[in-house]
């Protein structure tokens, strides 16, 4: 086996092993150096955040390019893929993109989007043409964060599970059987347009989306969650706000779990990384008393801000993985 992937080029010895034991000592390999390079782009508002990673590493390579109002996005997106570490370096390239709104699987365009308006229906397919030879995927940025979980985070030992994003927006990502399920159109995990409250006429975004949240305890939202913060600093777990914040946020979760029935629901976002274990804990409270089955665990995500990228580039390492060790399958 060995002397196949050697004479294949995907291995190179690597000396020898130098612990103490009797018999000859054991020959080491590695991947080969320029096996392949797997990239990470989250288009995160105006912003682009890249991370590269050699196949085998598990170090990352990260920069930020700020976005031109007048530039086209496939522009700025092929450009900076491109930056730093030369692709052509590599006998295998595999790219994967995060877009915030829902992703059609077979275009991978943004379905609809209410923070991304430039990325326009043939973007992604002049991106994956441009980026000649790369395996190019695109995703839902949440559905990353979920991916993220299971390998770096608190999902390890979940397969069944959903994550819930809070922050300005709401968001989910669905995974069943270890796979992240995206629905026939990429729009499983949209949640914020699921409808609550009186007859069901409320979007479930202006019941939990933070400005709303902000509202119902009086307060005012602002970026970075200032007001969210100065709770969390005055009010003790199992507080009436803490109460209140719960019941507005937990009627999504409740129809998730009574829909898919997951063995654990992950809170992530700003509102939860801010609130941590009080929101935690008043939530999981309401979701006991209200199931007539045995609840879901929860738990908060402790990845933060590098959630996004962590799933892309382990996207991009499969996809690698694959081109490289199974090219015919």
């Amino acid at each position: 086996m060995i002397e196949r992937l050697q004479a294949e080029g995907l291995v190179v010895a690597d000396g020898f092993d130098e612990a103490s034991r009797p018999g000859p000592k054991a020959a080491k390999f590695t991947l080969a150096a320029d096996l392949g390079l797997a990239t990470a782009v989250e288009v995160h508002g105006d912003v682009l955040l890249v991370s590269h990673s050699p196949l085998g590493s598990t170090q990352a390579l990260g920069h930020d390019v700020e976005l031109d109002r007048d530039r086209r996005l496939d522009d700025a997106i092929v450009e900076a893929v491109n930056a730093t570490i030369p692709p052509e370096s590599y006998r295998h390239h595999a790219v994967s993109i995060a877009l915030p709104g829902a992703v059609d699987p077979l275009t991978g365009d943004v379905l609809f989007s209410t923070e991304q308006p430039r990325w326009v229906a043939g973007t992604a397919h002049r991106i994956a043409q441009r980026l000649e030879g790369a395996h190019v995927a695109f995703d839902n940025e949440v559905n990353f964060r979920a991916i993220a979980e299971k390998l770096h985070g608190v999902a390890a030992d979940a397969e069944d599970y959903v994550l819930v994003s809070l922050g300005s927006g709401v968001g989910a990502a669905v995974v069943l059987s270890g796979r992240v399920h995206r629905g026939a159109h990429g729009a499983a995990g949209e949640i914020g347009f699921m409808h609550t409250g009186e007859a069901g006429q409320t979007p479930y975004q202006d019941r939990a989306g933070a400005w709303n949240l902000a509202h119902t305890v009086g307060r005012e939202h602002s970026p970075g969650h200032a007001w969210l913060d100065e709770i969390t600093g005055s009010e003790p777990l199992g507080s009436p706000v803490w109460d209140a914040l719960a019941e507005r946020i937990a009627p999504g979760i409740v129809n998730i779990a009574t829909t898919l029935d997951p063995e654990l629901v992950i809170l992530a976002g700003e509102t939860s990384r801010v609130a941590g274990e009080s929101l935690r804990a008043a939530l999981e409270a309401i979701l006991r008393t209200t199931l007539h089955w045995p609840p879901p665990m929860v738990r908060s995500s402790d990845l933060g801000d590098e959630a996004v990228r962590l799933g892309a580039l382990d996207e991009a390492r499969s996809a690698l993985a694959r081109a490289a060790f199974m090219p015919h399958r």
